[in-house]
């Protein structure tokens, strides 16, 4: 009876170990209508009950952006339409003195693998805030964006730059997934650790006997 409950112990330690370990994303890339807010997102692949649903909110700053924001899908991804807006298919800084973002709220904390941009050149830079945090500015707008933080609630990515073209210091892109795990818990390696001593403890004292 003993050794069922430390096998019990160390399978679900095992069961705690893989939940932490998986991955998911939200893919962002396909076409769809202009919304004030996505809600109740669920991951594309690799979910399950450890992965929370997301709410991406739009936001533009600036005295030229006074219509309020929008979020507009297209196949490459989010972007934020500042109405009015030159690009509303992509999260912009144009015209002069202006920015545009998106807020990105997980239903809890999570590990923060990776996002994507999209549509971006070698002259795009983005600004990103962790859990409503100061800016870290002007990141390269790369293809794949790596961060790997954990005890992640939401992030805001925006645009970083206020000049006139593309090429000359405009920054736009889009949003076009998100990569996250669950948040390692470190119970689950006690546990894992106190099942497979005591399996060990009882394997010898069967030989023993």
């Amino acid at each position: 009876m003993f050794k069922s409950a430390l096998s019990g112990a160390a399978f679900a330690a095992m069961l705690l170990y893989a939940g932490a370990a998986s991955a998911a994303t939200y893919d962002f890339n396909a076409s769809g209508p202009s919304v004030s807010q996505l809600t109740n997102v669920a991951p594309t692949s690799g979910s399950g009950p450890s992965i929370p649903t997301i709410t991406v909110t739009p936001g533009a700053s600036g005295i030229f952006n006074f219509g309020g924001a929008l979020i507009t899908q297209n196949a490459n991804g989010l972007g934020v339409n500042g109405r009015p807006d030159t690009n509303p298919g992509n999260i912009d800084g144009f015209p002069v003195f202006s920015s545009e973002f998106l807020t990105v709220t997980f239903g809890w904390a999570i590990n923060l693998i990776s996002f994507n941009l999209g549509a971006v050149d070698g002259n795009d830079h983005f600004d990103i805030s962790i859990n409503s945090g100061a800016f870290t500015n002007s990141q390269t707008a790369l293809a794949s964006n790596l961060v790997g933080l954990n005890n992640v609630t939401s992030f805001t990515v925006r645009a970083s730059g206020t000049a006139f073209v593309d090429g000359l210091g405009n920054d736009d892109f889009t949003l076009r997934a998100i990569q996250v795990a669950p948040v390692p818990v470190p119970a689950a390696f006690g546990l894992l650790a106190m099942a497979l001593g005591g399996l060990g403890l009882a394997r010898r004292g069967r030989k023993a006997a």
